[in-house]
């Protein structure tokens, strides 16, 4: 459900981003060879929508700049529905109380930022091939670092448990980066092919039917991402608090307790202990005057 909330929001912001984006790449796709529809299909498959348009676009200077003017305000109101959604798979990924979002310039213009600069990124990366086939390799490594960097960025600034760092926020960073990768072959072999079917059997109905099932596959990601970061974080956190109520005997014989559990317990570092023992479990008693009989400790420990 999370998945096709965030796969519903990114195709209502996948359509005035496509206008504008026609509309501001209308002007310097007409002085180029290929035209607009080149320019625009080098974009990904977002893009792909916008190709259909590019001939339509390209006919009139004015309609490109209507759409342009009147795409802006749709676009912006698209991209913070698309932060909010994000915002709050995160706090059911972190178990954070439901809140509502701030609204904020960043969280107006994130989404478009990061889009753009994945467009751009593929983009460098299939310049980068198409000049020269052997740094193919190189340019998917770069794109990988990019898409894990932005969606590390992403992280950091959407909800998390409080005092998280930000270095437990790369699996899910690794996996989104791993998953789009994973996207981009299956746009090239498969997507690619069905658009261009569901386009000419059933129109715009059958292309944005592809296109929501591929937004709803990076609407996993982004969901499983999150909970991917929330439930390492979460086991690390249980093993840090075991690790902590854990006692330890020195070679000494001593039995070291952690400075939490003698807060916890209301002991001091120079109290003296006896051991008492009941059936399986023992009883850890604080002797503060020696000689004297020992107080009631806190609770039975095993």
């Amino acid at each position: 459900m999370l998945s096709a909330f965030v796969a519903f929001r990114m195709f209502v912001f996948l359509v005035p981003f496509v206008y504008v984006l026609v509309a501001g790449l209308g002007l310097y796709g007409s002085s180029q060879p290929g035209g607009t529809q080149d320019v625009i299909e080098r974009a990904g498959a977002g893009a792909a929508i916008a190709s259909s348009l590019a001939n339509a676009m390209e006919a009139s200077d004015r309609g490109r700049w209507l759409a342009l003017i009147l795409g802006i305000g749709a676009l912006l109101w698209a991209s913070l529905g698309v932060t909010k959604s994000l915002y709050a798979v995160h706090q059911v990924a972190w178990r954070l109380p439901r809140r509502r979002m701030t609204t904020t310039v960043g969280a107006v213009v994130g989404p478009i930022f990061f889009v753009m600069a994945a467009i751009a990124t593929s983009a460098a990366a299939a310049a980068i091939r198409d000049r020269n086939a052997a740094w193919g390799l190189a340019a998917t490594v770069g794109v990988f670092v990019a898409f894990a960097g932005l969606w590390l960025l992403a992280s950091i600034i959407l909800p998390r448990e409080p005092g998280t760092p930000w270095t437990a926020l790369l699996p899910g960073a690794v996996l989104l980066a791993v998953g789009l990768q994973g996207l981009h072959v299956a746009v090239v072999f498969y997507f690619a092919a069905k658009l261009s079917r569901a386009s000419e059997a059933y129109g715009a109905l059958g292309v944005a039917l592809v296109v929501l099932a591929w937004l709803f596959l990076i609407g996993r990601l982004a969901v499983a991402a999150a909970a991917l970061n929330a439930a390492l974080w979460e086991q690390h956190a249980v093993r840090q608090v075991e690790a902590e109520h854990r006692l330890r005997i020195d070679p000494d014989g001593r039995i070291a307790i952690p400075r939490q559990l003698r807060d916890e317990w209301g002991i001091d570092a120079s109290d003296q202990l006896v051991v008492e023992r009941e059936g399986e479990s023992i009883r850890l008693a604080p002797v503060r005057n020696p000689g004297s009989s020992p107080s009631e400790p806190p609770a039975p420990r095993p």
